[in-house]
């Protein structure tokens, strides 16, 4: 089962969500939400904090998907003339460069998101952010031993929690609103794409009066970059700290800033569903409020009916777990927007990079050892085929040595097979097999003699164990009876002879015309089969 991990890092909390199953079947296994002082800012010294995180919720460090603030980002509704893919990646760095001149384009990470295709050209939503950021939030995970898969924009993570909860099946254009402490994200998706996202800060009182005057009361930019340390204490709408009048002002503003979005957006279709997120949502009577003003369904999605989570984290899940959730689907593979700003330099190497080297040698090895084998066993095999050839070789030579080729037209049918086949050995055994069954001695016949050559062979045991020589000057071989005429020099060698013949059991034996001759001994002996061998 596949484990996926969402972190959200903002400068007042650090949130986790573990989810685990497949694309079709995510469950939400953890949910932790853990609250930071401002002061330290999204990126500042909290990797003390961090690894204490990690440690005390038994956090998984692998298949990681962590996000960045869209403040940190600019976002610019651009058009592109290309309608492929691998055309708009390939160019979408020099397009982007007529959008944002604000800043070098060999200093941002370029991302974008299609939304709609016209007959020569394609809208996005493009998402530039600075090198430095994505250096800085790899470096601060990479002390506590995390190397993220992935960088996605927090608006797109948002975007991509709702489009996977189906918000947009029965809807053609959704507003999702986010109000958590003094950061407001709206997302606006049209017919399954991202449209436009916003990103802004708010503030209260005096403050807001004054950044709004700095600003000439314009908030044309979808994005307000600020610096870290302009970052308030968190908060929400229910503080009981927040007087009423301060409430509503804040809420008119948020009431503004949607309008405005919308109006950025300028889509040909109509807000028909909102869906509101954040911790300040949960203030009772919210979505009536929405509704009034804008005179549309507003809901907050209950997204743990829709992910089972653990009852004790199914109610902050939809408040507060959005953003993770959809960095944790994107680790799963559900991404419907295909941001990743760890491109370049910040490319992800893998999970197993640490392994690469190793693997590399041990392969390196592996191949060697297999090439030497291989080799071996070639040499191996050509020493075998040039025994076989010097046995076939051999074989030719017997054939030819035995049955010489003749006038004689069997004989020239016979030495014909082994020249077209080279079988020389076949040829040999069917050469024998037609002498057999001329002559009556095949291999297949019971009760056939032993050969005059196995008569000598045993006579010539039994000679061998006397102490003198025997010499043999005639000898006459049948096959079944062999005639030897032997000379000794004493008669002890003669009878000592005649005992061993006698106890054969090959064959019998008598001799006959013993005489005397110059002081040696002569005589003849007769040698008869009496056991005959059957083979098979």
């Amino acid at each position: 089962m596949a484990t996926s991990v969402g972190i959200q890092i903002d400068a007042h909390a650090i949130k986790a969500v573990v989810l685990t199953g497949s694309e079709s079947s995510a469950k939400v296994k953890q949910f932790v939400v853990e609250k930071l002082d401002g002061s330290q800012g999204p990126d500042g010294d909290i990797v003390s904090v961090l690894q204490s995180f990690f440690t005390k919720h038994k956090i998984p460090s692998s298949n990681v998907s962590v996000s960045v603030r869209a403040l940190d980002c600019v976002l610019r509704d651009c058009s592109v003339p290309f309608t492929k893919e691998a055309q708009i990646q390939q160019m979408i760095k020099f397009q982007a460069e007529s959008y944002l001149h604000s800043v070098s384009i060999d200093d941002l990470i370029i991302q974008y998101s299609k939304y709609a295709e016209l007959e020569n050209e394609s809208r996005l939503l493009l998402a530039g952010i600075k090198k430095g950021f994505v250096e800085r939030r790899l470096g601060l995970l990479q002390e506590v031993g995390v190397d993220p898969v992935s960088v996605d924009l927090d608006v797109a993570a948002l975007a991509n929690a709702y489009l996977s909860a189906g918000v947009t099946r029965e809807h053609k254009l959704v507003v999702v609103v986010d109000i958590e402490a003094n950061n407001l994200r709206i997302a606006i998706i049209e017919n399954g794409k991202l449209r436009t996202a916003r990103s802004i800060r708010k503030r209260f009182g005096e403050r807001a009066q004054k950044a709004q005057d700095d600003t000439g009361g314009s908030a044309r930019l979808p994005v307000v970059i600020l610096d870290e340390g302009d970052d308030e204490d968190s908060f929400t709408l229910e503080d009981s700290n927040i007087t009423s009048m301060e409430r509503e002002s804040y809420l008119s503003g948020v009431f503004r800033e949607v309008d405005k979005t919308v109006a950025l957006c300028n889509s040909d279709e109509v807000v028909d569903f909102m869906c509101l997120t954040g911790a300040s949502c949960s203030l009772p009577g919210i979505e009536d409020m929405f509704e009034d003003f804008f005179e549309v369904e507003v809901r907050k999605v209950d997204l743990a009916k829709i992910y089972p989570t653990p009852k004790t984290q199914a109610a902050d899940l939809s408040l507060l777990g959005a953003v993770p959730l959809g960095l944790a689907l994107k680790g799963l593979g559900v991404d419907n927007l295909g941001m990743d700003f760890r491109q370049e330099e910040f490319i992800f190497q893998g999970r197993f990079e640490k392994l690469k080297k190793g693997m590399a040698c041990s392969l390196c090895l592996l191949f060697v050892m297999c090439f030497l084998y291989a080799f071996g066993l070639k040499q191996e095999l050509r020493v075998k085929k040039q025994r076989l050839a010097g046995v076939k070789l051999m074989q030719e030579h017997v054939y030819t040595v035995l049955f010489p080729v003749t006038d004689d037209p069997l004989g020239e049918q016979v030495h014909k097979e082994p020249l077209v086949r080279n079988n020389w050995f076949l040829a040999t055994t069917k050469e024998y097999d037609r002498l057999a069954g001329l002559f009556g001695n095949t291999l297949t016949k019971k009760a056939v003699n032993e050969s005059g050559i196995d008569i000598l062979r045993e006579f010539a045991r039994f000679k061998d164990k006397c102490k003198h020589d025997i010499q043999i000057t005639n000898a006459r071989i049948g096959q079944d009876v062999s005639r030897l005429h032997c000379i000794t020099s004493t008669r002890n060698t003669y009878i000592f002879l005649l005992r061993e013949l006698e106890a054969s059991t090959m064959f019998k034996s008598k001799y006959e015309r013993l005489t005397a001759k110059d002081g040696r001994f002569e005589f003849d002996i007769v040698l008869k089969l009496n056991v005959k061998k059957e083979t098979n």
